[in-house]
């Protein structure tokens, strides 16, 4: 931001022009009026880009935190409903054509499946950023090793 200030500084100084035709400096100026409008025109366009940053950089703290508690409330009512999917999955697996033993490793990878889900549930509701990465984490590891196991079958 102060490097965005410091161009739009020099480029005033570069365009300011009394009634002599010289700059602040004292330097002769250019009247050209061509070369005035398009500094006026890259000052105006330097100057709304200062005010979109400054809205952003500005804004409060509530609005901020409003954001982030919506964003874990759709993240706790995600990781809710793939809990319930994981439940779903439990029940399918007598249907599923799998040997014992791939049955038995499936369901416990839906176990894993619903347990990673309430984490990072329980990790959203808590508004813990360093939990819910944890948890995020771990619910990816366990999707990837069912669907490295039984996609596709």
């Amino acid at each position: 931001m102060k490097k965005v200030l410091l161009v739009i500084l020099v480029v005033l100084a570069g365009c300011a022009q009394s009634e002599h035709g010289t700059g602040i400096d004292g330097r002769e100026s250019v009247s050209d009026a061509a070369l005035h409008a398009l500094m006026a025109q890259r000052i105006e366009e330097l100057y709304q880009r200062i005010e979109v940053l400054a809205f952003d950089q500005n804004r409060t703290l509530p609005e901020l935190d409003q954001d982030r508690r919506r964003a874990a409330s759709e993240i706790a009512n995600s990781a809710g409903s793939l809990s319930s999917i994981a439940t779903e999955l439990m029940q399918l697996s007598e249907s599923l054509d799998l040997t014992e033993s791939n049955r038995q490793q499936f369901q416990a990878l839906s176990q894993n499946l619903q347990s990673a889900s309430n984490e990072v549930r329980s990790a959203a509701a808590d508004a813990s950023s360093e939990d819910l990465a944890n948890s995020v984490t771990r619910l990816q590891g366990t999707c990837t090793a069912c669907h490295s196991l039984y996609r596709g079958r």
